[in-house]
């Protein structure tokens, strides 16, 4: 207890010095609060869909397959407001009656999971819903499995919903015996979103706090069976749950389709490896050459080129490969301004096996720190500031009177990063911070991407390729790294 209470102290000391560094840089006019908020309003300006003009969608013109997807995607986004009605009529209630028979109504009902590839509306008709919900007076909760995903969606929607991990949403770290009692039911709507990423254990846990929220909230859970899966070896559709608590709505074709070629190329990797034909195709999208190990060269002329490009890798390993090149590649001529103990989960040594080593043996990663470097916060600290896990930012600069590392994030907050005294990991110092050039593919699975570049440095990942492909939406979108075999492309189990 006394370790534990040392490792906080010295964290809460680090940040005090952290923070009146920051404060001293407004007192100086090095930054400008006034110029941050605008910064902050043009971010959250940028992440707003515009409205389209274009009136409602001529069915007649579309297929059978075509038209069946149109109508299962119709359905479900009926059944979603149909629920969300529900709740809010239950929680405007004034006749006791009336709330008794809407709670009944609501306990008999289902979970809303939609399932099929990307294209096929299943986003776009959840953010419809949610739109729906928001401007009904309805409080929403939107959770993700990753932190970097649940960042991308702040961008997007800032304050007007919850948004969190889906461990975090839901209490999955916490033992059985808590949240028995749900804080579910002040939500109008809860979306769970990359449902092949939770496993078997854990979607039935959100099952049975939905129930015991007495199923209020309309709940929709949305997916792609062939997408990477998570940990565990039993994903939601094998639980009895599944069959028993769940509407189901399958989409398999795209009604509207970008491009056709790359839609060609995701129905063939979904479900199996390229021919040899295809596999020649695929090997001249390389993003830099000779193929295989990323070099500063290489790395260089496809910065240069595509700027704002994501890279995403199989492992951690080829992931912390990526960023060591591309900082060496962006800042070849200037030594970095600091040099930090960063983000341990990030380090591949700390794994054996995938497996983390024991707290004792955990090692920060290292990071050299130069200006104007892209960054990702690895530690949930202030939502207010978006000073959370997954959240993308630029480094303004190292103070080194304070050790406070200055950055700018996505949604145009000024952060001051401390070291922390991790007591979970042996009382390990380190900054929560990692390169921002290069992140492993589950953790943007979901994600919505204008160009990427596939590492695929390790063969039979199930869905890897898929996964990563399916985050652009046309075949001039995406450039492939790597020495290809067929065994890259390997399909979801």
């Amino acid at each position: 207890m006394e370790a534990h209470t040392k490792d906080h102290v010295d964290t809460i000391l680090a940040m005090i010095r952290a923070h009146r560094g920051l404060l001293q840089e407004y007192l100086d006019g090095s930054l400008d609060a006034r110029k941050d908020q605008q910064t902050q309003e043009k971010c959250r300006s940028k992440t707003k869909t515009p409205k389209k003009k274009a009136g409602p969608v001529d069915a007649s013109k579309f297929n059978r397959q075509q038209l069946r997807a149109f109508v299962c995607v119709k359905n479900l986004a009926r059944l979603v407001d149909t629920a969300v009605d529900r709740a809010l009529a239950i929680e405007d209630a004034e006749d006791d009656g009336e709330a008794d028979r809407l709670r009944q109504e609501a306990r008999d009902s289902k979970a809303n999971v939609c399932l099929g590839p990307p294209g096929t509306g299943k986003t776009t008709v959840v953010f419809s819903c949610i739109d729906r919900a928001l401007a009904k007076g309805g409080r929403v909760l939107m959770a993700l499995p990753t932190a970097q995903l649940a960042s991308r969606m702040k961008a997007r929607y800032g304050h007007k919903i919850d948004i969190d991990t889906c461990h975090a949403a839901f209490g999955l770290h916490e033992s059985a015996e808590h949240g028995e009692a749900s804080l579910l039911g002040m939500y109008s709507l809860i979306v769970v979103d990359e449902l092949s990423q939770l496993d078997m254990v854990n979607f039935d846990r959100i099952l049975r706090l939905w129930a015991a929220a007495e199923r209020t909230p309309a709940l929709a859970l949305l997916g792609d069976r062939y997408q990477m899966p998570g940990m565990g070896d039993k994903r939601p559709w094998h639980s009895r749950l599944w069959n028993t608590m769940c509407y189901r709505v399958a989409l398999h074709k795209m009604y509207r389709c970008k491009d056709k070629v790359h839609a060609k190329l995701l129905a063939t990797l979904r479900t199996g490896k390229p021919n040899a034909k295809l596999l020649r195709q695929l090997r001249k999208k390389m993003a830099w050459r000779p193929p295989g190990r990323p070099t500063v060269k290489g790395l260089q002329k496809l910065l240069k080129s595509k700027p704002n490009t994501t890279i995403l890798t199989c492992t951690r390993r080829g992931a912390a490969v990526v960023n060591g090149t591309a900082l060496k590649a962006l800042f070849p001529k200037y030594p970095p301004i600091a040099t930090l103990p960063a983000d341990v989960d990030s380090n591949p040594e700390n794994y054996v096996q995938g497996k983390l080593k024991p707290p004792a043996e955990l090692q920060p990663s290292t990071m050299p720190v130069y200006k104007g470097m892209r960054v990702y916060l690895t530690r949930n600290v202030r939502k207010d500031v978006d000073f959370v896990n997954g959240m993308e930012a630029t480094v303004l600069k190292y103070d080194d009177n304070t050790g406070g590392l200055l950055v700018r994030t996505t949604t145009g907050f000024v952060v001051s990063i401390w070291p922390w005294t991790d007591p979970e990991r042996g009382g390990l110092v380190y900054y929560p911070v990692r390169p921002g050039y290069a992140s492993t593919i589950i953790k943007f699975q979901g994600a919505e991407l204008p160009h990427v570049v596939v590492y695929l440095d390790a063969p039979k990942v199930p869905a890897a390729a898929y996964t990563a492909i399916s985050r652009v939406g046309y075949y001039k979108d995406f450039l492939l790294a790597g020495i290809l075999t067929q065994h890259h492309f390997t399909p979801a189990k």
